[in-house]
């Protein structure tokens, strides 16, 4: 799978979910569901935090949300 694939896939899981992700949780199961390195998704969401499509937020332990359209 290529990175942009996986960048689309995890922004797809995040923004697609009805909760709060942790990065690590995020990693670990989507690694698994599409045989990828853990390593590679954590790289991904890196790339996704760096270019603005995903922040993280923090409240007891880092999440990963899509942030708010500015009005």
């Amino acid at each position: 799978m290529n990175r942009e694939d996986l960048k689309q896939k995890v922004f797809d899981m995040v923004a697609l979910s009805h909760k709060k992700l942790k990065p690590g949780d995020l990693a670990k199961t989507l690694a698994r569901s599409l045989g990828v390195d853990k390593k590679e998704v954590k790289a991904a969401i890196a790339e996704l935090t760096e270019e603005g499509r995903l922040i993280y937020t923090y409240a007891g332990h880092s999440w990963l949300e899509v942030p708010a359209e500015p009005e």
